[in-house]
C-alpha cells in the first residue's frame, strides 16, 4: 500500500534536514569542531592563520617580548 506524502510534509521534512547538524558543511559545525578528536585540527589552523597572515604581509621576521604584569592592592 502506498502512503500519501502530502507537500506540507514535504516541505517540513527538508527544513528537518537542511537544519540538521548532520548537513552542516565541516567548517561550519561548532560542535563537531570542538570534540575532543578534533583538537588536532583546531591546533593546525591556530598555527596556520597567524603564518598565512605573515605571509601575505611579506613580514619575514618577528620579535616575540614574554612579560608579565602583577596587579597588586594598595
Amino acid at each position: 500500500m502506498k502512503k500519501n506524502i502530502s507537500p506540507s510534509n514535504n516541505l517540513k521534512n527538508l527544513n528537518l534536514i537542511i537544519n540538521s547538524d548532520t548537513y552542516k558543511l565541516a567548517h561550519e559545525d561548532i560542535g563537531l569542531l570542538s570534540r575532543n578528536e578534533m583538537r588536532g585540527v583546531r591546533m593546525l589552523l591556530e598555527i596556520t592563520k597567524p603564518d598565512l597572515i605573515l605571509e601575505e604581509n611579506k613580514i619575514l621576521s618577528t620579535i616575540i617580548i614574554f612579560g608579565g604584569a602583577s596587579i597588586t592592592e594598595e
